[in-house]
């Protein structure tokens, strides 16, 4: 084979590889917009974080906790307004940079209503909270009056778990933007470092000391059909309770605590007692709400101050690449496998090999999928592993069909090979014998085709084949089956068809190829290209065999040749004579 040849062929067959994973890749695409795939890639984000290796205490936040045991010390639940106000005293004397109080105080409690409310008039820097997505919890009257509140609600996805963070709203119509708590608290810490947001011209996106906050917009990532409303980022959380220092409220009022333990840091007060239901997941980790905030806080006090990565997504079309890629990287795999000489492995082996190759090429996939992910980057990657791998698939039956292709097609004609017709013939042979229906065979040749060759040439001849093959198989009906027997020989197996029918159809041959108005100078019998047919049909009996179908065929054959040719003979008994 020349370089050319080997280029074209290997062009060829790119070309099919791509065609499957382009199509493989639109399909899938598709599909995914359609949302199909979202709860499948979510699966995948929580994998990948759980795969993540623990990340270091943000020792600029400290969680006072209120568990089973501060409520059993105080001895109430909610905290009486004189408890709550003597915990936030002994945290305001330290003097934090910001307090989250992620406690509702929007009524007061038993007791110590003034002493609450002196606590919150002269603490600047206590933000309380409200919830404000219904059924809404309003806000401690004070607080709101003095513009210290956030509010406390999460955006769930439809498993319930959080995996974004509602970074602010817009209250209803046309109202001011409102502030998360965990995002309240982080600017108000980012303030006293100099930083402020500031807007950009993009996307809607602010940057944030050395952080660029982006929404999430309609699409993101594995995101496909959720809602976006207000602004909302992924959020890259740190861990649960162990990713935070904590103290006890009853340490904290008890003065059991270091002198400087909230000195300008950022405190969060809240619940993390069982029996008051203030749990959720966050991905695949069951936590506290008051642990949701520290976490929204940390993530954007880390990206601003340490660089620590925001979750990002790319945008369509580079995804659409990455699905496309990973399916097309699946053909070359199965094509590559196909081309090497596997025939000393027997069949377990070789199922062994295919599989081994095709895992390893989905670990790799996944490996860099959790790679990107660590570097902040979420690729998709349920939807290019569903595409990569039913590429695979397909690409196998595709091959299976082309080595199936060639080992029954004569390479010529592209018609069915001598080995194909033997096969062919014989299974008809045994459903004939059950059915007693009749099957007929129909042996062609090529009128004067050594004159032929010898008059236009070796290449001429093999086009002359082709033609006159292609021909044929348009002549004939879907049921049968065209064959090359051999030289310029061609059969047609006619299952279900009587002599009658065998014979018009064996006629029709012989028309078309002459109308097909191939040039033959030298034919003795036409200006065209003509073809000779004899004919057979049989009802099987014991006392037949195929060799005795052929046979009778060509016994037909040769009186088609002997009357003149140009015509189809169909075998009878009156042909004995001609012997």
């Amino acid at each position: 084979m020349t370089i050319w040849s080997k280029l074209k062929q290997s062009f060829s067959n790119s070309q099919e590889r791509i065609l499957i994973a382009t199509i493989v890749s639109i399909v899938i695409i598709l599909l995914s917009y359609l949302g199909l795939f979202q709860s499948s890639e979510l699966f995948f984000l929580d994998q990948f974080f759980s795969w993540r290796p623990p990340e270091p205490l943000d020792s600029r936040i400290v969680i006072v906790t209120l568990d089973e045991e501060d409520i059993a010390y105080f001895q109430e639940w909610p905290l009486s307004d004189r408890n709550l106000a003597d915990l936030l005293t002994k945290i305001a004397q330290q003097k934090p940079r910001v307090i989250g109080l992620d406690i509702f105080r929007n009524i007061s409690v038993k007791e110590g209503q003034e002493e609450l409310t002196a606590v919150f008039e002269s603490t600047p820097n206590l933000i309380g909270i409200e919830k404000i997505i219904q059924p809404s919890i309003p806000p401690n009257a004070i607080l709101r009056s003095l513009g210290q509140v956030a509010f406390a609600d999460f955006v769930l996805d439809n498993d319930g778990r959080i995996r974004r963070n509602l970074i602010s709203v817009q209250l209803e119509n046309g109202g001011e933007i409102e502030l998360g708590l965990g995002t309240k608290l982080a600017l108000i810490y980012l303030e006293a470092e100099g930083i402020t947001p500031q807007p950009t011209n993009y996307n809607n996106s602010i940057e944030l000391g050395k952080a660029k906050l982006s929404p999430l917009g309609k699409r993101f990532g594995g995101y496909m059909r959720f809602d976006n409303g207000g602004y909302q980022i992924l959020s890259n959380y740190r861990g649960t309770k162990e990713s935070f220092l904590t103290v006890s409220a009853q340490d904290v009022v008890n003065n059991n605590i270091s002198a400087n333990l909230f000195s300008d840091r950022l405190v969060l007060v809240g619940a993390t007692a069982p029996s008051l239901s203030d749990r959720f997941f966050l991905n695949n980790q069951q936590t506290h709400g008051v642990i949701v905030h520290g976490n929204f806080a940390s993530e954007i006090l880390s990206a601003a101050l340490d660089n620590r990565p925001l979750i990002r997504a790319f945008n369509s079309p580079i995804t659409w690449v990455w699905v496309w890629l990973w399916s097309y990287l699946g053909t070359v795999l199965i094509s590559k496998l196909i081309k090497f000489d596997l025939t000393k492995l027997n069949s377990h082996l070789l199922s062994l090999l295919f599989t081994i190759s095709i895992l390893t090429l989905n670990v790799i996939f996944i490996f860099s999928s959790y790679l990107s992910f660590l570097f902040g980057w979420w690729l998709i990657v349920f939807t290019p592993f569903v595409s990569l791998n039913i590429s695979v698939i397909l690409t196998l039956f595709y091959n299976n069909y082309n080595l199936h292709k060639i080992a029954t097609k004569d390479t010529l004609t592209q018609v069915a090979n001598r080995r194909h017709f033997d096969f062919n013939l014989s299974q008809q042979w045994h459903l004939h014998n059950q059915s007693h229906q009749y099957l007929s065979l129909i042996i062609c040749d090529v009128d004067f085709f050594k004159l032929y060759n010898d008059t236009y040439g070796h290449q001429e001849g093999d086009r002359c084949l082709y033609l006159v093959a292609q021909t044929l198989e348009k002549a004939v009906r879907n049921t049968d089956l065209v064959a090359r027997y051999g030289g310029e020989e061609f059969v047609v197996i006619l299952p279900n068809t009587n002599p009658t029918i065998a014979k018009e159809i064996a006629q029709r041959i012989v028309e078309k190829v002459e109308m097909t108005g191939i040039p033959h100078s030298q034919s003795l019998i036409s200006k065209n290209v003509t073809l000779s047919c004899g004919v057979a049909s049989v009802i099987i009996t014991p006392s037949l065999s195929i060799p005795n179908l052929i046979s009778l065929a060509d016994q037909a054959l040769y009186a088609a040749k002997k009357q003149g040719r140009n015509r189809a003979i169909l075998y009878n008994t009156d042909l004995e004579s001609l012997k």
